[in-house]
């Protein structure tokens, strides 16, 4: 697969309390291959990167528990929107998916929020150095710069108009739509539910069957029945007699 980078990243091993193992400065310039960049970062002592069957890079630390810790300094890699290196190869993404549709936080991240990286390699620090120091916030901060930036430009979409907002505005936004268009949908719920009962009411009122009177009415017209039959047998029975008596 083709590459191309410009500039220098900094690249180390560093232990469980951040101090820098090995290190080394890799130039992206001349570079025209991911296989360039893996015989780089395995060239690193402590490294070792490779290719993952769904094409990613993969980039593991021994002796367990140490960890790789990357700065891009003032690198890029040449691109359509032209990202940095960890960005490029897709290194601890916060996020998955391509759209809104499909969105969400990286797995890693849910299982393990402690492996969300708040700080930053120092670009100085050579083997025996605290490379990422205890406290560094930097990364935090930077996340929480783009959150309330107000320059973030939105396409119109769905509710909203085109804009410039800050991320935190807009998904505050968005969620507060989506409270009340959920808040509406339960209310239209509730009297649609309402309407039919009382419909349902009415109509039983007007034109429903008890069982019970029904069944009643119809043992009072068996019995009216019964008493006609009778009536009818005698009055047959005296016709008979009279009949026969005029014979």
């Amino acid at each position: 697969m083709a590459f191309t980078g410009t500039g220098i990243i900094k690249v180390a091993v560093t232990d469980n309390t951040g101090m820098v193992v090995n290190t080394s400065n890799i130039n992206l310039v001349g570079m025209t291959t991911v296989n360039d960049v893996l015989t780089a970062l395995n060239g690193v002592a402590g490294l070792t990167a490779s290719i993952t069957v769904n094409g990613e890079l993969s980039i593991t630390a021994a002796p367990a528990p140490n960890g790789v810790s990357i700065n891009e300094l003032a690198s890029t890699v040449t691109s359509s929107i032209g990202e940095g290196f960890s960005q490029y190869f897709g290194l601890n993404d916060m996020f998955t998916g391509t759209s809104a549709e499909d969105i969400d936080v990286s797995t890693y991240l849910k299982n393990g929020p402690q492996f969300l990286a708040i700080g930053v390699l120092s670009s100085t620090a050579i083997i025996g150095d605290r490379g990422v120091a205890r406290g560094d916030g930097s990364i935090a901060d930077q996340i929480s710069d783009i959150l309330n930036s107000s320059s973030t430009a939105f396409a119109a979409a769905g509710n909203f108009s085109a804009q410039s907002n800050s991320l935190i505005s807009y998904v505050q936004a968005i969620m507060s739509d989506a409270a009340s268009h959920a808040d509406l949908a339960q209310q239209e719920t509730d009297t649609g539910y309402q309407v039919f009962k009382a419909s349902s009411e009415l109509v039983t009122s007007k034109e429903g069957v008890n069982v019970d009177e029904e069944t009643a009415k119809l043992l009072l017209q068996q019995n009216q029945y019964q008493a006609g039959a009778q009536v009818v047998k005698t009055v047959k029975d005296m016709m008979q007699t009279l009949i026969d008596a005029v014979r």
